[in-house]
């Protein structure tokens, strides 16, 4: 791997639920913790119910031991009412303990999957890979 670019990914599925947001932005919290939530559905199984599951999927597990790692880019929401913005900040610190400081975009008022995202962040997240892919 040569890159990454993270956009609004979860990298903590157990911690998704403490992190929801429920004040007014997001009147209606979706359930991580339900079986057939997306996390839970996506691993196969519900995740409560195989932790070591769930822990493997994260990718902040590996990170400590990761030894050289690409550049990342991370953007993310900070409206995001499906994966809090929570999410980037634990893989932003756990990058920044590692030594390796991410480019990190906030898009202010962004919610999950915003259209604005493809108009606001993606030509400067093109660029920043020409630029950490350039020979």
């Amino acid at each position: 791997v040569q890159a990454v670019v993270d956009w609004f990914g979860p990298v903590d599925l157990l911690a998704m639920q403490q992190m929801e947001r429920d004040d007014a932005v997001c009147a209606d919290p979706y359930n991580h913790d339900a079986g057939d939530a997306y996390e839970s559905r996506w691993l196969g199984i519900a995740m409560q119910y195989d932790i070591d599951v769930a822990e493997r999927a994260d990718p902040v597990t590996y990170i400590p031991t990761a030894g050289v790692l690409p550049p990342f880019s991370i953007a993310h929401g900070d409206a995001d009412c499906v994966v809090d913005i929570g999410q980037s900040r634990l893989l932003v610190a756990a990058l920044d303990e590692a030594g390796d400081p991410p480019q990190v975009t906030t898009l202010t008022g962004g919610t999950h999957m915003d259209a604005r995202f493809d108009a606001e962040v993606l030509v400067p997240t093109v660029e920043w890979l020409r630029r950490v892919l350039a020979p």
